[in-house]
């Protein structure tokens, strides 16, 4: 209730003024840029008592343009049966996009952060690695209610060294049709031991483009690692042939040393 952040979960540096000020500058000065509330996470769980109401209160309140679900449960505990997945999470998980997307007025966007394997564990995908108890987690709440989401993200990293990004992609394209984005993390990831390079960030990226999808997903923007941000984001930007590729993500920080490639990003910096 109201602009404060007590009782939400998040954990700003600046005021709450002072981060709704920004947001709506960063808006002002590129009227493209959406900026959402996530919503879960890895360490959330309490997902049974989602106060949907008061999350679209603070969407509002923040002047943000939507929500984005980050369903990332304990005890999911998916399984096969007959070739058909079923996860003891699935009525929360429906229910939850649900509740949000009845609670957000209609111009508000309702987005999730889908699980790398979440759309793997029927055919054709029933052997797709790695196996684990959230192989297929999103696949009955996208049957269920996906139509109810503007786009997925897809966290395609911190599954180790034989998960196939691309195989997902093709995986959740069979139970989604909307706007589909391909997430990368800046290395080195959290888990699992794959550091992406630029070949492969260039690979995946043409690979979405010629898929017909409508971007990627990079996480995350302040993260230090090499390839950087700045470097991902730049590559994507070129191969979506968006407008600005060369400003940099954040302009006012140190340039980079001459041996550096130049900075680079996409149209929209982030607050």
């Amino acid at each position: 209730g109201g602009l404060t952040f007590t009782g939400t979960g998040l954990d700003f540096s600046s005021d709450p003024q002072v981060v709704k000020d920004s947001i709506s500058i960063l808006k002002s000065k590129n009227p493209r840029t959406k900026v959402l509330l996530s919503v879960g996470g890895a360490t959330y769980s309490d997902w049974t008592n989602l106060n949907a109401a008061q999350v679209a209160n603070f969407v509002a309140t923040f002047g943000l343009d939507g929500v984005d679900i980050d369903f990332e449960p304990q005890g999911a505990a998916c399984r096969s049966t007959n070739g058909q997945i079923s996860c003891a999470t699935d009525d929360l998980y429906i229910r939850c996009v649900q509740q949000l997307r009845d609670a957000l007025p209609a111009d508000k966007m309702l987005t999730a952060a889908v699980w790398s394997i979440g759309a793997f564990g029927e055919p054709p995908y029933e052997n797709a690695q790695p196996q684990g108890g959230y192989t297929g987690v999103s696949i009955n709440m996208l049957k269920a209610v996906g139509t109810s989401l503007d786009s997925i993200n897809i966290m395609a990293y911190d599954a180790g060294p034989a998960y196939q990004p691309k195989l997902a992609y093709e995986a959740y394209a069979k139970y989604y049709q909307g706007p589909m984005q391909l997430g990368m993390q800046v290395p080195p990831e959290s888990w699992g031991g794959h550091s992406l390079t630029m070949l492969e960030a260039a690979d995946l990226s043409m690979y979405v483009k010629d898929s017909g999808g409508s971007g990627m997903m990079l996480w995350a923007l302040t993260k230090a690692g090499s390839p950087r941000a700045q470097e991902v984001s730049r590559e994507v930007c070129l191969i979506f042939q968006l407008e600005n590729c060369a400003a940099p993500l954040f302009p006012d920080s140190p340039s980079p040393p001459s041996s550096s490639p130049p900075p680079s990003g996409p149209v929209a910096p982030p607050p």
